[in-house]
């Protein structure tokens, strides 16, 4: 999977590409979903959500750039696409950090990094004081809420 899967599409951070190889995939899974473990695909975890494919896994935590010292509020990595990045979460980023979320858009969700470019809270309105790096195609549940879709 580290080889095929991650390295092979982009995944360069070997701290990422060693937690992935270390962390028991099959341990999450249903028992009957085991054998699909570290497929490039998501899988079933109960209560209508999945553990996402390993790729995107790892393309979020390479994304985060972390060095080790930071503290991570999931993550911030968010695993649902939201229409557009929650303010709340942009507001919480200290300088220089991270926000790694799948944006909807037609059709395909858009893996995305908003990055708080200085010392002034950013403008979630406008985008001021954001950097963004798109990081390709994905496919999440959707973030339901306030910030998100409305609930179903």
């Amino acid at each position: 999977m580290v080889e095929r899967q991650l390295r092979m599409r982009g995944i360069r951070d070997e701290r990422v590409l060693a937690a992935m190889g270390d962390v028991p995939r099959e341990e999450f899974v249903d028992p009957s979903e085991r054998r699909g473990a570290y497929d490039d695909s998501a899988l079933p975890i109960g209560f209508g959500q999945t553990i996402s494919q390993p790729w995107i896994v790892a393309a979020i935590c390479q994304a985060l750039h972390l060095e080790g010292t930071e503290r991570v509020l999931e993550g911030i990595a968010v695993h649902a696409a939201a229409p557009a990045p929650p303010p709340s979460l942009l507001a919480q980023l200290a300088a220089g950090g991270r926000l790694v979320i799948p944006l909807a858009s037609r059709g395909v969700d858009m893996l995305t990094v908003f990055i708080r470019a200085g010392a002034e809270p950013p403008d979630p309105e406008t985008g001021a004081g954001l950097r963004r790096e798109v990081l390709g195609p994905c496919r999440f549940v959707p973030l339901v809420g306030r910030e998100g879709f409305p609930d179903q």
